[in-house]
């Protein structure tokens, strides 16, 4: 198996706004991963329970709620469309809109991180920021974060990717 060309024609993008910090072939590893290249991919995570109240940049998270009364919460708080937006992924790197807005996305519309420079940058500041730093600075860790930790093999297989790079 070979980089797909829908992976490689992001490279000279991708190297223009990342994090320094991170590698440019782990990042086209994870877009690989997350979106095979379509920079329009989104997806609507119904049982996703992390918020963020954008106008506090607080999250709206409780760890003595259920996934459904943080839910039922934070639909409350942010309204329909800010909520569903924040429950869905966007782009080349899967960004989830929460994610986006936790880490400083102050866009009014979560769609905007179909724009793949948009991205890359809150991307990889997400995968700099919060999952390396709080990943024990492990790969491994970090790409597990990413994911959210749901799936143990996860980093495996974005790492099978970089391999072929």
């Amino acid at each position: 198996m070979s980089v797909p060309a829908a992976i490689d024609k992001w490279a000279s993008l991708i190297e223009k706004c990342r994090r320094p910090e991170i590698e440019l072939n782990l990042l086209l590893a994870l877009c690989w991963q997350e979106s095979s290249g379509n920079h329009w991919a989104i997806r609507y995570e119904p049982g996703y329970e992390y918020f963020v109240q954008v106008d506090k940049k607080r999250p709206l998270h409780d760890v003595a709620q259920s996934a459904q009364g943080n839910r039922i919460r934070a639909l409350q708080i942010l309204g329909a469309t800010e909520f569903h937006a924040q429950s869905t992924s966007y782009g080349l790197l899967q960004l989830m809109g929460a994610t986006a807005r936790d880490v400083g996305f102050k866009g009014k519309y979560l769609t905007e991180l179909c724009d793949p420079e948009i991205n890359i940058a809150y991307g990889s500041m997400f995968l700099w920021d919060y999952c390396f730093k709080q990943g024990k600075n492990s790969t491994e860790h970090a790409l597990l974060r990413y994911n959210g930790g749901g799936n143990k093999n996860y980093p495996d297989e974005v790492l099978a990717k970089l391999k072929l790079f």
